[in-house]
């Protein structure tokens, strides 16, 4: 996440990278590992919060794998591309109400 000017940098050179590796066949191995690697990152964090209680019962995992990733991935591009539309503090928020959100409910 774009949170600071140093991991703004970092996302930059991922945006960057992913849309070469769409025209540029030999990068699109490195694209596809690291796509697949930060799936397998948010499974195994999900997994051990879930196993920890940390997450509502009966959430699939797999499902909220994909949906993190893609809330990740849509707003850091966004926040890099558009920093005039989605700035820092907005992402930790909505990154925050979305991991509440997978929480067990309150009591």
């Amino acid at each position: 996440m774009p949170l600071d000017d140093s991991r703004r940098a970092e996302v930059t050179v991922l945006v960057d990278f992913s849309t070469a590796a769409r025209t540029d066949p030999t990068l699109d191995g490195l694209a596809h590992e690291t796509a697949v690697a930060t799936r397998a990152l948010v499974r195994r964090i999900l997994t051990r919060l879930g196993s920890a209680g940390g997450l509502r019962p009966g959430l699939c995992v797999e499902t909220e794998t994909e949906r993190l990733t893609s809330l990740l991935d849509g707003l850091a591009f966004t926040a890099v591309l558009r920093p005039d539309v989605l700035d820092a503090p907005t992402c930790a928020t909505v990154l925050r109400a979305h991991l509440d959100d997978l929480g067990p409910a309150a009591d």
